[in-house]
This record gives structure tokens, sequence and C-alpha cells, in this order.
């Protein structure tokens, strides 16, 4: 039998993402508009998803989880599967099919909340409290504001620990 300290709650984390999704939604502004190029979408070494988001595509999809996903080992996490040329399966016509319900990795394009975000190239600089994100294809720009960055990328990573906790005893089993 598994400790429930082992295992992290599962609706305080679904609460947890709903509220990055929010935060997102609400603290991510938007400077130049997305002109649909599909770049973000493509030449991906993987897009994690939280079981929550394998949940709510397969719903939305009506189809399989095992269909879409696919098992990452290090660390411990299911992704989105890709097709022969590094492009997730969902990318059509430069169109995503899961528009509506896409992880949380995807809705923040072009961010990045993790520990390299300010690091990674779509990094633009930090101007007046702000970080500023473009995509690969310098069509969309987007601004945070720096405590909401820290603050969402602090949640982010607190929330993905607790998921990764998950993984590994499931995994163990």
């Amino acid at each position: 039998m598994v400790s429930n300290h082992i295992i992290p709650d599962l609706t305080d984390l679904k609460k947890t993402e709903d509220n990055l999704y929010r935060l997102i939604d609400k603290t991510v502004e938007i400077i130049s508009e997305c002109r649909m190029c599909g770049e973000c979408c493509k030449n991906l070494e993987f897009i994690r998803i939280t079981p929550f988001e394998a949940d709510r595509i397969s719903k939305y999809l009506k189809r399989p989880i095992r269909d879409f996903t696919t098992i990452v080992r290090n660390p411990p996490s299911i992704a989105l599967k890709k097709d022969e040329n590094n492009t997730c399966i969902f990318l059509k016509d430069n169109r995503c099919m899961i528009h509506p319900v896409r992880p949380f990795q995807c809705r923040a394009i072009p961010a990045m909340f993790s520990s390299t975000a300010l690091e990674s190239p779509t990094y633009k600089g930090c101007r007046n409290g702000y970080y500023y994100f473009e995509c690969p294809s310098t069509n969309c720009v987007v601004r945070i504001r720096v405590e909401d960055f820290i603050r969402i990328a602090s949640t982010r990573l607190f929330f993905l620990e607790n998921i990764i906790s998950l993984y590994s005893v499931i995994l163990r089993s």
C-alpha cells in the first residue's frame, strides 16, 4: 500500500492547473497577434502534458489517450505524439486541431514558464517591468509583468514537481 503522503492530492492539483490557465489568460498581454504560421508546433523535443490535459483532449476528440500520447521517462511525463517531421500531430494546415483544449505549454507560447525561460530563444528582454517573448517566426509578441511571470513560473514548478512525483509512483508500481 502506498502512503497518501507520497501521492499528491489530485483535486488540489487539478485546481492548481485550472488556476494556471486563468493566470495565463489574464496576465499575458498580446503585443503582436499570432499569424497562425504553425512554427511553434514544429521541430519540438516534446509537448509535455499533464494527466488532466490528456483527459481534456481525450474527451474533446472522443479518442483514447493512448492514440495521441507517448511516455517520456526522464523526467517521467506524458507528451503529445509527433509526426515524422517532429511536428505536433494536431497541427493541420497550420491550425491546431485541439486549440480549445490545448495544453499549458501551447497556451503559453511564446512565453516560457520554466527555469530556463530567460535563456530561451523566445525571450527578448525586460523593459519597464515586463518580460517580452517572441515566437520563433517573429510573428507573435507577448509581454508579462515580471511579478506575474515569477508567480506563474513558481506555481507551475510546484505543480510539475507534484505531477512528476505522481508519475514516479505510478512507474515504480
